[in-house]
């Protein structure tokens, strides 16, 4: 036999580049063109359920309170999209400040309460440190969290946040008692558009964005997360963040 080469395919570098920064340009212009509209019809939204509630019209104050809840999942996927656009080209913004870590969780926990109200979200624990990083980025990560909790467990009432610390490190558990992970999944269901089925294959809404968009954003602020499932339905995202030393950077 006579060797006469390879056979291969050649991918362009500088094109796959291309496309992808047509994308990113693609979602922020998209971003930009729906934030405008959709506040609005929030805006509007709230003043006739407003309207509604001064009238006593109960029914029709019921229906647009589920009008704005649709609008907020909208807001929050095109925000998931911009963000992970921002994630990929390494220009995701951060503040930095140094903040007490246990008030900060219980004020996410209290605005989630409103945002999740087919859920009961008890805090257990205290912390007395610090942490430096960006608090807004912080909270969208545990946001993130609190709201996959609940719809991942929807026969379930209850989410329980676990916080705890050491010399080191801050930690924040958030626990359902809803859908079991399979074993197979918890290696992978941070990875990017990773989504899971249920026991009978159902598949939950979702673009499989917001587990990773929370990774990220706690490794940027030098912690890390993991997941456990018990046999019983328990599930547990456990992440931590170092606490601030003086004179430490966050990068």
């Amino acid at each position: 036999k006579v060797f006469s080469g390879f056979i291969g395919s050649c991918i362009d570098i500088h094109e796959l580049k291309e496309i992808e920064t047509r994308k990113d340009q693609f979602i922020t212009a998209a971003h930009h063109e729906l934030k405008t509209p959709l506040t609005s019809l929030g805006i509007y939204l709230h003043m006739l359920r407003e309207h509604f509630m001064d009238s006593q019209d109960e029914k029709h104050g019921s229906y647009v309170s589920g009008a704005l809840g649709q609008v907020s999942k909208i807001t929050a996927l095109i925000n998931q999209l911009l963000d992970l656009s921002h994630i990929q080209s390494g220009s995701l913004n951060f503040e930095r400040s140094v903040f007490p870590f246990d008030p900060f969780v219980r004020s996410v926990a209290k605005k989630m309460q409103i945002v999740i109200p087919s859920h009961q979200i008890t805090v257990r624990g205290t912390t007395r440190e610090s942490i430096e990083g960006d608090a807004g980025r912080l909270g969208q990560a545990l946001e993130n969290l609190l709201t996959n909790a609940a719809k991942y467990s929807r026969e379930h009432e209850k989410i329980i946040i676990e916080l705890s610390e050491d010399t080191k490190y801050v930690r924040t558990s958030v626990i359902d008692f809803g859908l079991q992970i399979n074993k197979e999944d918890l290696p992978r269901i941070f990875d990017r558009f990773y989504r899971i089925s249920g026991a009978k294959e159902e598949t939950f809404p979702g673009l499989g964005i917001g587990l990773y968009v929370s990774r990220k954003i706690i490794a940027k602020h030098g912690g890390k997360i993991s997941a456990e499932s018990g046999t019983e339905g328990e599930t547990r995202f456990t992440f931590q963040i170092p606490v601030y030393k003086k004179g430490s950077k966050f990068t």
